[in-house]
């Protein structure tokens, strides 16, 4: 009695199975390349949100510093010592100062500059903050 596996049924079962590994191969392509181009599609999503918010940030960005160099110049309207707002409109952009005592120290004002917009029935706020010392008008 031999003991020698039987080659002929190993090779019958083979034969069966040689167009299911290209079959498996082409599968896992496919799967593969929708997911690549579903990650592609929200990269370049993302990208583009970022772009657009870069766009409306900018000018905004913009009229905030300039506002904040001008308080810092003391050349804007003069300022109420101390919880005090001044507001007005530049262009597309609401703009507000806001002075106000520093809690920490006396000889200190905490000063923010708030711009708001309107940009497709969307409101959009950017603010600043800084310290300067007190001043007397």
């Amino acid at each position: 009695m031999s003991f020698r596996p039987d080659t002929n049924k190993k090779i019958k079962i083979m034969r069966n199975e040689n167009g299911y590994v290209l079959l498996e191969a082409l599968f896992s392509i496919l799967i593969l390349s929708i997911g690549i181009i579903a990650a592609l599609q929200a990269l370049k999503t993302t990208l583009h949100a970022l772009q657009y918010r870069e766009y409306t940030l900018a000018p905004a960005r913009q009229l905030a510093e300039k506002i904040m160099a001008e308080v810092e110049l003391n050349t804007f309207a003069k300022l109420p010592n101390f919880s005090a707002a001044t507001e007005g409109n530049i262009d597309s952009f609401h703009y507000q100062i806001t002075k106000t005592k520093w809690p920490v120290g006396t000889s200190l004002n905490k000063i923010t500059v708030k711009i708001s917009w309107n940009d497709r029935g969307k409101p959009g706020t950017f603010s600043l903050t800084t310290i300067l010392p007190f001043q007397q008008e």
